[in-house]
């Protein structure tokens, strides 16, 4: 049960931070609006450092259920059924590609590599719409994958219960065996 908590915290600790992320945007959005250009420019990293350093630990979470789950004897049959890893790759994958490609076309931008758009408009309105465009681009294919890695007929949450429970007991007997 330690194991589950301790992973269930790592994982919900990304909504909690993009919560606190949004809010420290928003007031450094304010900020901006009130006059005062040269601090919310350094302090945008904040919020960026926080997201990437959340977004890798609830990743490191998720990895590690995924391996516990599917060494486990009691569970492998079951887990493995559900094709864990192409769910986790299509919905990791959302998050990677929009947190990246606005780090890789900022980058791009400010190397004038990339430079869309009509001559008025300011780096940061070439990287929003270039990130804009990207994600609709991508959001296509990530909705065709979605439909193949989460099939209507898998979701059965009297079984999903029965499945974490195993785990749970499958934990702690490897727990109390070392």
């Amino acid at each position: 049960a330690d194991f589950i908590s301790g992973v269930l915290q790592g994982v919900l600790q990304y909504a909690f931070i993009m919560n606190l992320v949004l809010v420290m945007q928003v007031l450094l959005s304010l900020w901006r609006v009130l006059g005062d250009d040269t601090w919310p420019d350094r302090l945008q990293r904040v919020p960026h450092l926080l997201k990437m350093g959340s977004c890798g630990w609830a990743m490191f979470n998720l990895i590690l259920f995924y391996h516990v789950t599917k060494e486990c004897e009691r569970t492998r049959t079951e887990f493995l059924a559900i094709h864990p890893l192409t769910k986790f790759l299509c919905i990791k994958g959302v998050i990677f590609f929009t947190f990246w490609q606005t780090f890789v076309v900022g980058i791009l931008v400010q190397t004038d590599v990339l430079r869309p758009g009509p001559p008025s408009w300011t780096d940061a309105e070439v990287i929003t719409a270039s990130v804009n465009w990207l994600l609709c681009v991508e959001m296509v294919f990530f909705a065709v994958w979605h439909l193949f890695a989460y099939r209507y007929y898998e979701f059965n949450p009297w079984a999903a219960r029965k499945a974490l429970t195993k785990a749970v007991h499958c934990r702690q007997a490897s727990r109390q065996a070392s």
